[in-house]
């Protein structure tokens, strides 16, 4: 069937309204509303929608237009999706329906189509299967529309605005989305950022300085444990780390081992030496300790060789009259013990075939439910030539219907004060 151009295209199957009816969009936040035939409805239960997007660029690529674009996905129930153009000029949208056997699989479905490798889709589209109504789902079409270069918000042209868009977007890898993306971004930068920049600044100039503060200051524990008196260590770590030290990477004060202080006492040297240094204390104590084991152990080996002697005696003889009360209770109970378990099992049995029963009559009634919501909801004969945000079918569950007015409130409100930025 030949393809049809337009806000909306249709088959026997399905068809598609967006941006109220016109070729030529409004706005560039377009809003997007799918019917089916009742032969499809009746068929089989729609669980959610597929769309890919392409701009005309990728649309003439014959080689790679398979795997070009970009996807979304939806629930069928939602009713109305919302899709953000980023690029003005000519476009197309392949609308796929997607089902199956449980929810579940329909989701792993529509996944495996938006897996991406190298910001390449893996797996194939084909366009023109798609508007012929014969892809992989339930139902596919494929609409062309126009959106006016006048719907997108203007880059930054004066040297002040490029600026000020370079350092809002510093921390980020890619442009904002849209005007509400660099508004969010702006709060961050005019707040947060400033004093994190001063701060990485201020790291970034002292960085030196705190390493050989760092080091002064383990490197005076390390001479002290071996017994050498350690320059002062409070003010040799600030003049290290305002980088005004002068004595390099030596922090000793005296050349000499054990010297704590040497001073001149009319005309003579006079030095005084530690009594003991730490590396001389550690020595001696795993000395003493080691000798304290050995002596412990050997007494505790002699005490436990006699206490073991008797708890093996005690064990045997009541492991013994254990397995002798165990067997004779083993064959006077083992038969009626048998007996209950079987009961119990087959009693089991016969509830979970009950719940089963239950759960299955549950189901198809929901099943029922839901096909007749659909029918009344997104049968061709209810289409409008429109989108109107205001008049759309409500889901079945009320948690449904709460995610479904925000969405849509939170999109109509995004519509009017966000305009998306071209790449």
């Amino acid at each position: 069937m030949k393809e049809k151009k337009g806000s909306g295209n249709s088959n026997k199957d399905i068809e598609v309204t967006l941006n109220g009816g016109n070729h030529v969009l409004d706005s560039a936040t377009v809003p997007i509303r799918w019917w089916l035939s009742k032969k499809v409805l009746n068929e089989s239960v729609p669980y959610y929608v597929l769309f890919v997007e392409q701009n005309d660029v990728e649309k003439g690529n014959k080689y790679h237009d398979h795997i070009l674009g970009r996807r979304y996905v939806c629930k069928f129930s939602e009713a109305i999706h919302y899709l953000q153009i980023f690029s003005p000029g000519q476009h197309r949208l392949m609308v796929v329906v997607v089902s199956g056997e449980t929810e579940e699989e329909a989701l792993d479905i529509v996944k495996g189509y938006l897996n991406k490798r190298n910001d390449n889709y893996q797996s194939s589209l084909n366009w023109e299967a798609a508007a012929r109504n014969q892809s992989f789902g339930l139902a596919s079409t494929v609409v062309e529309f126009e959106v006016p270069e006048e719907l997108f918000a203007k880059a930054p042209k004066t040297k002040f605005q490029k600026l000020v868009w370079d350092w809002v977007n510093m921390w980020h890898k890619e442009d904002p989305l849209d005007q509400c993306s660099y508004r969010r971004r702006k709060i961050v930068a005019f707040t947060i950022q400033p004093p994190v920049m001063l701060l990485f600044a201020f790291i970034g100039f002292g960085i030196f300085g705190t390493i050989h503060a760092l080091y002064v200051l383990l490197a005076s524990f390390t001479v002290f444990f071996f017994g050498y008196r350690p320059q002062p260590i409070l003010r040799n770590m600030w003049q290290a780390f305002i980088m005004k030290r002068g004595n390099g990477w030596d922090v000793k004060e005296y050349s000499r081992r054990k010297v704590w202080s040497e001073k001149y006492v009319n005309g003579q040297k006079q030095v005084k030496e530690m009594p003991i240094t730490p590396l001389d204390l550690m020595f001696w104590v795993a000395v003493g300790y080691t000798m304290f084991s050995l002596i412990s152990q050997l007494m505790l080996l002699i005490t436990e060789s006699l206490i073991l002697s008797f708890w093996i005696a005690v064990s045997v003889t009541v492991l013994t009259a254990a397995t002798y009360v165990w067997y004779r209770l083993k064959r006077r109970y083992s038969e009626s013990w048998k007996l209950k378990q079987a009961v119990k099992a087959e009693a089991k049995r016969q509830a979970l075939l009950e719940k089963k029963k239950l759960t299955a009559a549950e189901e198809e009634k929901a099943l029922l439910r839901r096909r007749q919501w659909l029918l009344q909801n997104f049968a061709l004969s209810k289409r409008t030539k429109t989108v109107d945000p205001k008049n759309i079918p409500a889901p079945l569950y009320l948690s449904d219907r709460i995610v479904q007015r925000f969405y849509v409130k939170y999109w109509e409100v995004k519509n009017k004060v966000c305009r998306p930025f071209a790449k």
